[in-house]
């Protein structure tokens, strides 16, 4: 067992910081989505994006790796699964989402499907039945990025190929909430799991990247794009949004913190009006107000109730 996991995430300091880090991770998590888009767009590829992400978060944090004795305190077994699952082939799914479907898609797809995931792995472990409150919160975050998502608009994306990337995003949204899952029924310290995974994603995906693809045509675009989807990819989504997601499931609990992902689609929208000059319509503004209330229903339905069962 990792030393160091909260026990008791529902004290009061627990539960406030594990708020700011979720709300946190969802931000920066939104504003990356929309960042991704924009890079596919400019001529990025979702192997380019991948390589900026992990070539950066994995030199940061390497020091880090190298001063202490976290891969011994996850184990390898461990580290290569939280690997699989939030390392290089969520992103690269995530990644090639976009060039099937539009960018509101992205979140709000992930998002819905990764906290229907983790709530099922939730009750199937717990084996006991959720409260008609909590569905009712869930049902209302579901409406919420519905609306959020908007209707498809045939001329501009063809039916056939935004199902090809909403069925990515899924899978992507899939494997964070087994991550989430895994991260928590393991109590992983989330600095050891933030680092664990940059370093060996860094360290199992670059080198392929390098046989495969020529960092050459990287030199070619923009420096500035470049340095953008450094900053946003490999420090911003790579290393703090990986953290603030895990802290906020080491204080809160899995059942909590697999909500705050809803939040992200209302980032991605405000950003994407900023980035592709796309004013929001009047039932996605809705949306995003029907998500907040949706997040505060199913976040406080339940305070009198114990948190997911302690594991040994």
């Amino acid at each position: 067992m990792t030393r160091g996991f909260s026990l008791t995430p529902d004290t009061e300091h627990h539960e406030f910081s594990g708020v700011a880090y979720g709300l946190l991770g969802s931000c920066i998590w939104g504003a990356c989505m929309a960042v991704s888009s924009e890079g596919i767009a400019d001529g990025f590829s979702a192997e380019d994006l991948v390589f900026l992400r992990y070539l950066t978060s994995g030199l940061l944090l390497l020091p880090l790796l190298a001063l202490s004795n976290l891969f011994r305190q996850v184990g390898w077994t461990r580290a290569l699964l939280l690997t699989l699952l939030a390392g290089p082939v969520f992103a690269v799914l995530a990644a090639h989402g976009f060039l099937y479907a539009p960018l509101v898609h992205g979140t709000v797809v992930q998002a819905a499907t990764l906290i229907l995931s983790g709530l099922l792995l939730i009750w199937w472990r717990s084996k006991s039945e959720p409260r008609f409150s909590y569905l009712a919160a869930l049902l209302v975050l579901l409406v919420g990025l519905a609306a959020v998502a908007g209707p498809l608009q045939p001329l501009q994306q063809e039916i056939s190929a935004v199902w090809k990337g909403d069925l990515l995003f899924m899978l992507a949204g899939v494997m964070w909430a087994l991550f989430m899952a895994l991260l928590w029924y393991w109590r992983v310290d989330a600095l050891a799991a933030t680092v664990v995974v940059a370093v060996l994603s860094a360290l199992l995906y670059c080198p392929m990247y390098l046989m495969l693809h020529s960092p050459l045509y990287l030199s070619m675009l923009d420096f500035d794009q470049v340095v953008e989807q450094v900053l946003f990819q490999g420090v911003l989504s790579g290393v703090f949004a990986l953290h603030a997601f895990n802290k906020a499931v080491q204080y809160l609990g899995l059942r909590k913190a697999v909500l705050f992902p809803a939040f992200a689609p209302a980032i991605t929208m405000l950003l994407g009006m900023l980035l592709f000059h796309r004013v929001p319509a009047l039932s996605q503004w809705l949306g995003f107000i029907i998500v907040a209330a949706g997040l505060l229903l199913g976040f406080y339905h339940d305070t009198d109730q114990p948190t997911e069962k302690k594991h040994e």
